[in-house]
């Protein structure tokens, strides 16, 4: 699990405090939801654990002490039995440090919410930099320079080969399958044998959300992508920063996966 090193350069804030405050509900429903079906699996409070600390640099700044101290709280024994760990012990410790997640997250929701409170309510101005600070990193690296440059049919078919490419080398090392595009994503995604999971598919409402956000993954891939990569369509900059951000609504959602 990474953590802080003494060679990483300080970065501030990159994200609103508004923004922060709306991901930080999210991540603390999903801590919930993962402690109330339990028994928790292996490998997901790693992908939440690692979402949360994500999101604590980009809300507070990489060298916050809210960092260190949800750190701190993650690093749980783990119980032998002279055979090797033993999963019920293995799956203890994977609560305990979500449910100390969760209450370190319930503080940084209380501390920004009395921030927005007293200060001044902010008037929001349209601006480039306000429409790349509300994308995704990954898409904005590859996308930005192209848009800026007035590419912007380049700059969308860039977010999107970025999207498949991060969602393919996950199924790749985790799976060991080679897949591409909307096959990639139909599989990927998939409401009944899914490789990534967004909600809890034992509700029907979850079963739906998957679903659903699979075709649009898919459909990203078949409607967006593919035709920009085989054809020279031409589109304008108000259409380019719609596609971007339904690129950067799907990088987000894989990156807030369950599992």
């Amino acid at each position: 699990m990474a953590k802080k090193t003494s060679y990483e350069s300080p970065r501030p804030p990159s994200v609103t405090k508004q923004e922060g405050l709306r991901r930080m509900k999210v991540y603390l429903e999903r801590g919930n939801a993962l402690l109330a079906s339990r028994p928790i699996k292996q490998g997901q409070q790693e992908v939440w654990t690692e979402s949360c600390l994500t999101l604590i640099k980009e809300v507070f700044g990489s060298d916050s002490n809210h960092l260190n101290n949800f750190i701190g709280p993650i690093t749980i024994g783990v119980l032998y039995d002279g055979a090797g760990p033993d999963p019920s012990a293995l799956e203890h410790g994977d609560a305990e440090t979500i449910q100390t997640g969760c209450s370190y997250l319930e503080a940084m929701i209380a501390q920004l919410e009395s921030e927005i409170g007293l200060g001044p309510v902010p008037v929001v101005i349209p601006t480039a930099d306000a429409f790349w600070a509300d994308i995704h990193p990954e898409i904005a690296r590859v996308a930005k320079p192209r848009y800026v440059a007035a590419h912007y049919a380049d700059s969308v078919e860039a977010a999107l080969k970025e999207l498949n490419s991060i969602i393919k080398a996950h199924v790749k090392r985790t799976q060991n399958q080679e897949l591409d595009g909307a096959p990639l994503m139909l599989k990927a995604f998939s409401p009944t044998t899914p490789f990534i999971k967004l909600e809890d598919l034992s509700t029907e409402t979850g079963r739906n959300i998957q679903q659903g956000y699979m075709h649009l993954y898919a459909g990203a891939m078949i409607g967006i992508r593919n035709p920009k990569a085989h054809a020279n369509i031409t589109i304008d900059a108000k259409r380019a920063r719609h596609h971007l951000y339904l690129a950067s609504l799907l990088a987000q959602c894989f990156d807030e996966r369950l599992a």
